[in-house]
């Protein structure tokens, strides 16, 4: 494996897949048996551009994440976040790691944005949920993507929360097709996980279980396009080129 990127939960899988630390992520993990456990690690904001402020859970995930900044990593790392100021997608890949990982974390309306300078970012996957661009930016020549929004849940919304929600995700399947089609993934892991809400920490083993037998009915399509890189991956270079000049990269200053 060459380069990860993700964005909002990938973006925090693929920080400790690229820091060598999946078994701290497992530590992690094993905190949440609830609800009421993952609740325990947010602190709730007095602003009005959010529910939570995310601070105790960037603390909570610096416990566990041995880097600090990108450059600490063991393999590189591409983040996405979205700006509300230019309505950009925006690329970060240098500087401080975790400010990164809390912008792209903050679903609008429940974390309150992270501020960096004029950029005011949330959460990436309003824009781009699965960045085969950014891997592409960053050298790949075969993307292995994980897609956690193709099976989604029918059914109708009851609440103001949820209606935020099932617009959110109205969104990023209408931009998911988009993105696939400028920026085709070699293979699609896609796990079936259609009620799964992004505060199912406790849910964790269900999750691995539906990731690895989503892995394995795809292996053979992965050992051969590693082995044959398909002449269609390299053609999207002419696209994200065209593309870049529509994408930002920030960094974020410190540790």
């Amino acid at each position: 494996m060459d380069v990860v990127t993700g964005t909002s939960a990938g973006c925090v899988v693929g920080a400790f897949l690229a820091a060598d630390a999946l078994r701290q992520l497992e530590y992690l993990t094993e905190n949440h048996k609830s609800l009421r456990d993952t609740l325990n690690y947010v602190d709730f904001s007095y602003s009005s551009s959010g529910l939570f402020a995310g601070k105790k859970w960037v603390e909570y995930i610096k416990e566990y994440l041995p880097c600090r900044r990108f450059d600490e990593l063991k393999i590189p790392l591409g983040i996405v976040a979205a700006d509300l100021v230019t309505l950009q997608e925006i690329h970060i890949y240098e500087g401080a790691l975790l400010p990164a990982i809390r912008a792209s974390i903050s679903v609008p309306g429940f974390w309150v944005p992270e501020e960096n300078g004029e950029w005011q970012l949330v959460d990436g996957g309003i824009l781009n949920p699965v960045p085969v661009n950014l891997a592409r930016k960053l050298g790949a020549d075969v993307v292995i993507a994980v897609d956690l929004n193709t099976h989604f849940e029918q059914k109708k919304a009851t609440s103001v929360a949820s209606i935020m929600d099932r617009t959110i995700e109205a969104m990023m399947q209408r931009i998911r097709q988009v993105n696939y089609e400028m920026y085709p993934a070699d293979v699609v892991i896609a796990p079936e996980l259609p009620d799964f809400g992004f505060m199912d920490y406790h849910r964790v083993r269900e999750a691995v279980t539906a990731g690895y037998d989503a892995t394995q009915a795809r292996m053979d399509e992965i050992v051969a396009a590693v082995k044959n890189p398909s002449s269609g991956s390299l053609s999207m270079v002419s696209l994200l080129e065209r593309a870049r000049s529509l994408i930002e990269s920030v960094s974020f200053p410190g540790r």
